[in-house]
C-alpha cells in the first residue's frame, strides 16, 4: 500500500485481536475508528468509537472513506450484523484497498486428525462452523459481485497475554480434557496481527487464508508444556465423557484436524515469531 496515501482503518469490532493490531499500525501513522456496542466505555487513545446501533450514518461515512476495513464481529446465527446493516454501502466503496473478514478454522469440520488446507472441502457439523461458513461465503460473494478487495482469514484458536492457561494452572482449576487423537490448532496473537498487517501491505483480493502456527497439538501437550514452564505438577486428567463442560466448550472437541499454514507462509513469505505453542507460552512468562 502506497505510504504517501492516507492511512485510515475502520474496525468493526474492537476486541482482543483488533486492539493489538492497531497498536502495530498506529506506529506507522494509521488513523482509526471503530464500531462498538458500548462506545462510552472505550478508553483507547486516538480512536473514535461509534455506536453500532445508533450511529449508522457516521459508520457508513467511514466505510466509504477508509482504506482498510477489518470485520471481526462474529455471526449471530446465520446473520452477519455488518452485512445486515451496511451491505449496500460496501458496494459503493472505492477507497478500500483491503477488506478483511476474520473467520475460523471451524469451517472445515472434523477431518479425524488429518491435515487440511484452503483447498480442503469445508464440512462443518457444529453450529459455530456452519454459521461461520455461511457468513464467510456471503462476504466472498459480495467481493466477487462488486470487485471489492475482500479477503477471508480462517483463524485457529488465539492465545497470548491474558488468554492462556497459566492463571488456571496456578489456582488449580486447569484440567486436561482427554479425547484420544484429538488435535487443536493455535496462533499467538502477535503472529496473527503481524500476518494481518503484512496482508494489508500486500492485498490479495478474493483469497482465503488459514492463519495457524506450525504445530498442531493435543490439549494434553499444550497444558503439560504450560505446567512445565511454571515448574508445577501436571494438571488433572479428565476423560471428556466425565468432564463438566458447557455445550460451547464441548463443540471445540467435536472437530479434529491439523491446519496447514503453507499458503500464507508462501504468499507473504512470513516467518513465524512463535512457530509452536512452546515458544509462544514461554514468551508469556515475564522474566
Amino acid at each position: 500500500m502506497d505510504a504517501n496515501k492516507s492511512k485510515k482503518i475502520l474496525f468493526f469490532g474492537f476486541g482482543y485481536t483488533a486492539e493489538r493490531l492497531y497498536k502495530i499500525m498506529k506506529l506507522d501513522g494509521w488513523e482509526a475508528c471503530a464500531s462498538s456496542r458500548t462506545p462510552n466505555s472505550k478508553k483507547t487513545n486516538n480512536i473514535k468509537f461509534f455506536d453500532f446501533s445508533s450511529e449508522k450514518r457516521k459508520l457508513e461515512e467511514h466505510i466509504l472513506s477508509s482504506n482498510v476495513i477489518l470485520i471481526s464481529i462474529p455471526p449471530q446465527g446465520k446473520s452477519d450484523p455488518v452485512l445486515d446493516n451496511h451491505k449496500d454501502v460496501f458496494k459503493e466503496n472505492l477507497a478500500a484497498k483491503w477488506i478483511g473478514y476474520l473467520s475460523a478454522t471451524s469451517v472445515y469440520g472434523d477431518y479425524n486428525g488429518a491435515w487440511v488446507n484452503e483447498g480442503s472441502e469445508p464440512m462443518p457439523k457444529t453450529s459455530r462452523g456452519l454459521n461461520r461458513l455461511f457468513v464467510e461465503d456471503q462476504w466472498n460473494k459480495l467481493g466477487k459481485s462488486y470487485c471489492l478487495p475482500i479477503m477471508r482469514f480462517r483463524i485457529s484458536g488465539i492465545y497470548g497475554p491474558e488468554r492462556n492457561p497459566f492463571d488456571r494452572i496456578r489456582n488449580g482449576t486447569q484440567n486436561i480434557i482427554q479425547k484420544p487423537d484429538h488435535f487443536f490448532n493455535r496462533i499467538h496473537v502477535d503472529d496473527l496481527c503481524e500476518i494481518l498487517y503484512q496482508s494489508i501491505k500486500k492485498p490479495d483480493p478474493g483469497e482465503v487464508f488459514n492463519v495457524s502456527d506450525c504445530t498442531p497439538s493435543t490439549s494434553e501437550e499444550f497444558i503439560n508444556e504450560a505446567t512445565k514452564i511454571l515448574n508445577m505438577p501436571k494438571a488433572k486428567k479428565v476423560n471428556i465423557k466425565d468432564a463438566d463442560l458447557s455445550d460451547l466448550a464441548l463443540s471445540f472437541y467435536a472437530d479434529s484436524k491439523k491446519v496447514s499454514n503453507q499458503k500464507i507462509v508462501k504468499t507473504l513469505k512470513y516467518k513465524f515469531k512463535y512457530p509452536s505453542y512452546k515458544e509462544g507460552l514461554k514468551s508469556l512468562i515475564k522474566s
